[in-house]
C-alpha cells in the first residue's frame, strides 16, 4: 500500500527522533500518507460497511501495527 510505503520511507527521521519528537513526527507521516491517498481510508470506510473478511485483513495487515506503534510512542513519550 502507498500509505505504508510512505510511513517507511519517513522511518530514518523518526527513528532519530525521541520522545514526543518521535511521536509527533510518527503521526504527521500517518497524517500526510493519509492525505496523499485517500483512497486507501475510503477503502477502509467501504469495506467497514459490509464487515468483510478484507476489511479484518486490512485492519491486521496495515491499521492495527500502525496503531500499535503508535501506542507504543505515547507510552514512551508519556515515561
Amino acid at each position: 500500500a502507498a500509505v505504508i510505503r510512505q510511513l517507511d520511507a519517513a522511518a530514518p527521521a523518526i527513528a532519530e527522533a525521541d520522545g514526543m519528537a518521535r511521536l509527533a513526527l510518527t503521526v504527521r507521516a500517518h497524517i500526510a500518507a493519509a492525505a496523499a491517498n485517500p483512497a486507501y481510508h475510503r477503502i477502509l470506510f467501504q469495506e467497514a460497511m459490509s464487515g468483510s473478511e478484507r476489511l479484518r485483513w486490512l485492519v491486521d495487515t496495515h491499521e492495527r501495527p500502525l496503531s500499535e506503534r503508535k501506542l507504543d510512542l505515547i507510552r514512551e513519550a508519556q515515561g
